[in-house]
Formats: C-alpha cells, structure tokens, sequence
C-alpha cells in the first residue's frame, strides 16, 4: 500500500497456494511516511489511514489491491480480520505490553550499539511518542495507533455490527459431509473447506432452503452438503458469514486457525 508498490512478492507453493513474503516491517508503526498519493503523511493522516486506500480510488497501479477488494466476499472478509486485530491487538493494548516486552529485551544491545541514530532517551520515549532518529521524525507507537485503533473501530465497514455465528454442526452421511451453521443477522453464509491440512480451500454457499442440510427454510440455519469418500482423511474447514456490510468467520483467526471434522479442532 505504500508509495513503493512493486516491494512484495508472492510464492505459490507445490500444492498451488500463494503465500506473501512480507519485508520492511520495521517501517510498519509510521516509520515510513508515503502512501503513494503524494506528499509524506502526517501524524493524523496517518492516525486516520483508510484501510482501503489505492481500491477507492482504483489505483490502476495496485493491481492485486484493486482485483483481490473488487471481491464484495473478500472485501468484507478484509474488514472482518480487521476486527478481529484491533480487537486481539490494539483495543486493550495488547500490543503496548509486546512492545515493552521487546524493548526491554533489546535494550542492553541498544545501549551498546556505537552506531545507533539516537540516544538512549529517544529510544525509552519512542514506545509512546515521537523521537528523533538522525534527522527523521519518529512517530511514537501508541501515539500513533491509540487514535487509529479508535478510527478503525468506527469505521463503517470495519465497526458495521456483523453477522453473529452461533454454532456450526456436522455429519458425515454416505461419503458426504452435511455442514449446517446457526447464524443471527446473515444474509448469505459460505464454507470454505479442503480435504486434508494442505492446499487450497473451496468456497461453497450455504443455503437457508431447507433442501442444504439445514433443518426447514428461513429459520436461519445455513447448510450445504459436500463430498466425503476418504474418511481417513478430514476436512478443514472455515465459515464466512456476510452481511450487506461486513462479514464474520469462524474461526475468527481463519485462516490461520480451522474447524475440522477431526475429532479436535487443528491450526495451520
């Protein structure tokens, strides 16, 4: 999203799922100020970033931002996990307490570091406010992302209230797999699943017609029914539940966490 947008690199892997290899996160906390739009961003510019700038504008130059968040389903799966990081991370600074975790572990080196661009009170106050480094302006990290955290939470995509997921069920019947979720505030439900722990998932609707696996139509029970020969082998699986607005997953952590038809839940 920055201002170098060709610094990202995407690996497929033998199973054909791509995989991002992130670099630069030192300049993740506003240590880099471009957004690629123009002049360097201030401190409220950056407090109050759109976590989907480049896509508003249809940024011809971000080409996977653009493809990947014209998706209606991903868009609103984006600001789903979204959420869920201000929720884990930022609304009750979470974050803060990794951060002095860290500095604390790293403070004897810095202090013996004959090449560092600041002293040792820049880098005790720059956890919390803006510090010089050299002749750049440091933004501090929970001066940063105090406001931002609270920006994002009333986004209206982001903080627009999301379908509830009450519980998900099922049953293997026949070499099929009956999937049903209880969902509040859904208009459409999808299961992402995959046999097996590698690979890619697949995306099927789950209906309300009384005809998917659900109980009766209308009674906000979404199924969808798919194959499941090899019993020795389990699904992995995810919910997406979407509104007008936003989504919700279940797991929430999707997907880095799933659901399976194991006899426990697994994690990837």
């Amino acid at each position: 999203t920055g201002r170098f947008c060709h610094n990202y690199y995407l690996y497929q892997d033998e199973d054909g799922v791509f995989h991002p290899i992130i670099w630069d996160l030192n300049l993740s906390f506003g240590g880099f100020r471009y957004d690629g739009l123009g002049k360097p961003l201030g401190l409220e510019d950056m407090q109050t970033l759109s976590p989907f700038i480049h896509y508003k504008q249809k940024n011809k130059k971000r080409p996977l931002i653009t493809e990947l968040l014209g998706n209606d389903l991903y868009r609103k799966m984006y600001a789903a996990h979204i959420r869920t990081i201000v929720q884990d991370f930022f609304a009750d600074s979470t974050y803060l307490y990794e951060g002095m975790r860290m500095q604390e572990r790293i403070r004897p080196f810095v202090e013996a570091d004959s090449n560092k661009l600041y002293d040792a009170k820049a880098f005790e106050k720059n956890l919390y406010e803006s510090a010089r480094a050299n002749k750049v302006n440091i933004v501090g990290i929970t001066e940063l992302m105090e406001p931002r955290a609270e920006y994002l939470q009333n986004h209206p995509l982001v903080g627009h209230e999301p379908p509830k997921i009450d519980t998900i069920e099922y049953i293997d019947v026949g070499g099929e797999a009956i999937f049903a979720a209880r969902l509040e505030g859904a208009t459409r439900a999808w299961l992402f699943y995959r046999n097996g722990t590698r690979g890619n998932f697949r995306a099927v609707e789950m209906l309300d017609d009384g005809a998917s696996g659900d109980e009766m139509a209308e009674d906000q029970v979404f199924g969808v029914i798919v194959p499941h020969k090899d019993k020795e082998q389990p699904i992995q699986y995810f919910v997406v539940a979407e509104n007008d607005r936003t989504a919700a997953l279940s797991p929430e952590r999707a997907s880095f966490e799933y659901h399976t038809t194991a006899t426990t839940d697994a994690s990837d």
